[in-house]
């Protein structure tokens, strides 16, 4: 099975827990889509978010699309993909559903693995962390309809933001954090790394 997450520090724990976690001998990739803003129209496009890509990663933009061929090609090898998210987390839950969307086309077993409260729990306290299998479920056309209409819905708005507020995600504007920024830095000359 492939394990696929939208965070590098998820995978990098999960590859080191694996044994804990029953997800030894598999294998790991992470996608880092930074779906939470830009274009979302056509999220495995690295073209048509090129900009998005751009601004975070600078000159190292190809990140994506290489994340993206690596993919495609344990996909050849491993018709089952567990697609690990968290509902409390807007970057990789917009990347588990783009992810069901991509994957329903390829004909890939999907299975889901929603590892939010263990992740939250670790980056806060990883000495009270209890280690242990997780559940990993096969996805139900229940609720690939539901994500896939979800997208949609999202494809149409194709905010210049989307976050998770109370429980759901919601399209926002460009300057929809403008005043709590200017708010927090206030009126001073302040250093970049602040």
């Amino acid at each position: 099975m492939i394990n696929l997450f939208f965070s590098s520090s998820d995978a990098g724990t999960s590859k080191l827990y694996a044994k804990e976690f029953g997800i030894d001998n598999e294998q790991f990739i992470s996608l880092s889509f930074g779906l939470n803003t830009g274009n979302i129209k056509e999220p495995f496009s690295v073209s048509s978010r090129r900009v998005t890509y751009d601004l975070y990663y600078d000159e190292w933009s190809s990140i994506v699309s290489d994340d993206i061929r690596e993919l495609k090609k344990l996909i050849k090898k491993d018709n089952e993909v567990c697609i690990w998210f968290s509902t409390s987390d807007t970057d990789r839950y917009l990347g588990m559903l783009a992810s069901v969307e991509w994957l329903s086309q390829k004909g890939v077993s999907i299975y889901l693995c929603d590892h939010g409260a263990f992740f939250d729990e670790y980056h806060s306290d990883e000495e009270a962390v209890d280690f242990q299998p997780f559940e990993r479920h096969m996805i139900t056309g229940e609720e690939k309809t539901k994500y896939m209409s979800e997208l949609q819905h999202l494809k149409e708005e194709n905010a210049a933001l989307r976050s998770i507020i109370d429980g759901k995600v919601v399209s926002l504007p460009a300057d929809y954090i403008d005043d709590k920024i200017f708010k927090a830095a206030g009126t001073e000359d302040i250093g970049v790394p602040r």
